[in-house]
């Protein structure tokens, strides 16, 4: 085995697309996340105020880590193709799925209080 790191190829072009538009669509999807936590922190009208405090920061800190971990990932995958290597593993949906399903019982709870 060599001690020499992997010579870089020449991918495909649409490969390396294919990973810009997996990150961008995954940035629009970290700026929504943001954004509807600083609507909620602006607009909402629950009676019970943590709550309202909570999914606000909840979406604001998971729309910052998704647009973070999109460029994390974009990398790693645009080395993978470049080098012809195995595509890493995108364990980030279960995350974000996660996320966004505390923010939702999170609001559901606060609408049956009010």
């Amino acid at each position: 085995m060599s001690d020499q790191p992997p010579q870089r190829v020449r991918p495909d072009y649409r490969y390396s697309l294919a990973n810009e538009r997996t990150f961008l669509s995954w940035t629009r999807t970290g700026l929504a996340l943001i954004a509807g936590g600083v609507a909620v922190e602006q607009f909402a009208t629950l009676s019970l105020s943590w709550i309202v405090e909570a999914v606000g920061l909840l979406g604001i800190v998971l729309g910052g880590g998704t647009c973070g971990w999109a460029w994390w990932h974009f990398r790693r995958v645009q080395h993978a193709i470049e080098h012809d290597l195995p595509l890493p593993a995108q364990p980030a949906a279960a995350f974000v799925t996660v996320g966004v399903l505390i923010v939702a019982a999170l609001l559901v709870v606060g609408i049956i209080a009010a």
